[in-house]
């Protein structure tokens, strides 16, 4: 196995709802990642609370009385930088090689093999493979190049930071929607709570800071204001967007040029 980052260096921060559905932890536990992740001391969410714009809620829970069990009764989550050093250490303890602070792009696509250019800060290398997973985030460069990635008119932005002391946490992930977008929350282990809010970018003005969008747009949503009212930001308001790709879900085998 070969793997490369993106010119940036891990472990890093990334703006994600950092939570997993209760099959992902079938994946880890395959990989034996679990307890290293337990000895983290991740929340264990056991369903999901949605909040309509008039206020109305329901719970659902992963495991519920129509006898359905999942892998697991609950959901994990922790920091994303968490997980992701994590994923990579065990990568390479079973002989990945992990190249950090070089970029990756697609060269050729041809019936027998793809060729990667890796470049970094001295030297640069054409790499080839039997199969590349492009997982280079949500504008990824490689899917738009190798014509996999496709836009349409939806334009959302996420604002994503971490808090404390946010009230009347529980369980349970929570999402509440409004009419111009929705806030999720979800704790993420060790009192901190994840929030993140998605919203329109057509609406906003984009000439202002993270946390002067995250404030306004937060009075948007009168319960999470108020229990937010003696809560902390303990991680900058990060941005990520806009969302909206509809991106095929094909791997770049090899194949016609171009396919």
């Amino acid at each position: 196995m070969w793997s490369c980052s993106s010119a940036q260096h891990s472990p890093r921060s990334k703006p994600c709802a950092e939570y997993l559905s209760p099959e992902a932890t079938r994946v880890l536990d395959r990989l034996g990642l679990l307890p290293r992740i337990d000895a983290f001391g991740p929340a264990r969410l056991t369903g999901m609370r949605i909040v309509g714009p008039s206020g109305k809620d329901f719970v659902g829970h992963f495991r519920g009385e129509h006898g359905f069990r999942p892998y697991s009764d609950y959901g994990l989550a922790l920091p994303r930088d968490v997980l992701d050093t994590l994923i990579a250490e065990a990568a390479a303890a079973r002989g990945a090689q992990l190249r950090e602070g070089v970029l990756a792009d697609i060269r050729t696509v041809s019936p027998d093999y793809v060729e990667v250019t890796v470049n970094g800060a001295r030297s640069a290398e054409v790499v080839r493979a039997r199969l590349v997973v492009a997982a280079d985030g949500l504008n990824s460069r490689i899917a738009r190049r190798s014509g996999l990635s496709r836009r349409h008119s939806l334009r959302r932005l996420a604002l994503v930071t971490h808090a404390v002391d946010v009230t009347g946490m529980g369980d349970v992930g929570e999402m509440h929607v409004s009419k111009f977008g929705y806030v999720g929350l979800a704790t993420i282990g060790h009192g901190v709570t994840n929030v993140a809010i998605v919203v329109d970018l057509d609406r906003r003005d984009q000439r202002a800071v993270p946390e002067q969008w995250f404030a306004e747009l937060l009075t948007g949503f009168p319960e999470v204001a108020g229990r937010m009212e003696k809560a902390r930001l303990v991680t900058p308001v990060r941005a990520v967007g806009p969302f909206g790709p509809m991106d095929d879900t094909r791997y770049l085998r090899p194949g016609p040029a171009g396919g």
